[in-house]
């Protein structure tokens, strides 16, 4: 038997609790009877993740013929960032293709020096910033600014430091009020197609679900293969 802690939902908190895992009953999901359990007497539901991450463990046990409680142990005891041999295979064998890439710790692959010089020669990003002049009078303004700067400039305005904003891009409009006039948005979605303030919050929430996604998938690719190497060190 083998305890372990997994994260569970209780409406908007999420807790850690504990489960056991033996060897489950043929043809029912390993955590079937303590996720009911969870639900009806505390509420409390283990995300979809996380069974089915279980469910894989389980297919890949039967699949390979080891046994399911030392291959979740294992699963569970290695570290999931894949190996330099195991980081190899999956981009050549199977790595997603898509809109982001990330590296073997999963994290975002940003553009090199040379593509930022590329993509600065045809590109700005516009951006809407609002704030208070030295003088004291709320302001906004658009800004275009090139991707390889945006990153400080956005470091800068999170640290509340002073920006030069001429340094950072291209003065596209301002004006001195609280908010910007109906008539300007509506021009700068004519000419510039920005209509969104949200844009990179919700560029942020895309980023975040593709990380996810990849990695459930390297998890999924990855239990396999320790699956196979289980079963090929009991048969040596």
């Amino acid at each position: 038997m083998l305890k372990l802690d997994v994260p569970c939902q209780f409406g908007d908190e999420t807790r850690s609790i504990s489960v056991y895992v033996g060897v489950p009953v043929s043809g029912e999901h390993p955590l079937a009877r303590q996720a009911a359990w969870w639900l009806r007497e505390h509420g409390g539901v283990i995300p979809a993740e996380v069974m089915d991450r279980f469910a894989v463990v389980q297919a890949a046990a039967l699949a390979h013929g080891v046994d399911f409680v030392e291959l979740t142990r294992r699963v569970f005891d290695e570290p999931t960032e894949l190996s330099p041999d195991d980081w190899e295979a999956w981009q050549q064998t199977a790595r997603p293709s898509g809109k982001w890439q990330f590296d073997r710790t999963g994290h975002l692959i940003g553009l090199t020096d040379v593509e930022h010089v590329a993509v600065d020669a045809d590109s700005s990003l516009i951006v809407l910033d609002r704030g208070t002049a030295t003088d004291g009078r709320k302001y906004w303004m658009y800004l275009a600014v090139p991707p390889s700067k945006y990153q400080e400039f956005t470091r800068l305005g999170y640290a509340h430091q002073t920006v030069r904003f001429r340094d950072f891009g291209k003065i596209v409009r301002y004006g001195y009020a609280d908010d910007v006039p109906a008539e300007i948005k509506e021009e700068m979605r004519i000419q510039y197609g920005y209509g969104d303030e949200h844009y990179w919050w919700r560029l942020d929430k895309e980023i975040n679900a593709a990380q996810a996604a990849e990695l459930n998938a390297r998890e999924t690719w990855r239990i396999p293969r320790l699956a196979a190497r289980l079963r090929d060190e009991r048969q040596a």
